[in-house]
């Protein structure tokens, strides 16, 4: 079983929460990278140290990335928790700039986004997205895998930047017009 965590410099699944994953998921082998892991708290065989960010994207190991913010193991609470129903989390981007498909909380703003485009799976817990991954097959990971590499490569051709940029340019004029009328 494989998922990804990436840990940021204020460790998004608090600290304490990431060193239960162990003992939570005894069977589970999940990814850890970024700064400020305790090794001497956490299971030392899932943590692969600090990767500079350009480099990140190819050397994600796992099947797929996990979104997944907050302070517990059964669902995404707290601050952070509120924080993932409203916010569009460049962990997101980066999984897919990696051909990664994602697990993501079911209440997060970007999970109808995954479901709709096929790139992942919307849970409701961390228990669930293991079951989740158990019991997917072999054609439905790679029909993500496919998607998640389509959209991927968008990101790193910077399509979803120039489809802004073209929205911008064609409704720039028209907010310039509205500013002078008043």
């Amino acid at each position: 079983m494989y998922c990804l965590l990436l840990l940021q410099k204020a460790l998004r699944l608090r600290a304490r929460t990431v060193y239960r994953l162990a003992e939570r998921f005894p069977k589970a082998d999940i990814n850890l990278y970024g700064p400020k892991y305790d090794r001497r708290n956490g299971k030392t065989a899932w943590y692969r140290g600090i990767v500079a960010p350009d480099e990140l994207p190819d050397k994600l190991e796992g099947r797929f990335g996990l979104i997944w913010d907050g302070d517990s193991l059964d669902t995404c609470g707290g601050y952070y928790g509120k924080y993932l129903t409203v916010n569009n989390p460049h962990k997101l981007s980066l999984y897919l700039a990696a051909d990664k498909p994602v697990i993501i909380w079911n209440k997060a703003a970007l999970a109808p986004f995954v479901v709709e485009q096929g790139v992942g799976v919307a849970v409701e817990s961390l228990q669930e997205a293991m079951a989740v991954e158990d019991g997917m097959t072999q054609s439905e990971y790679a029909r993500m895998v496919r998607r998640a590499s389509q959209l991927g490569q968008k990101l790193r051709e910077g399509w979803f930047t120039r489809e802004v940029m073209t929205k911008v340019q064609t409704v720039l004029p028209s907010l310039r017009r509205e500013n002078k009328e008043r």
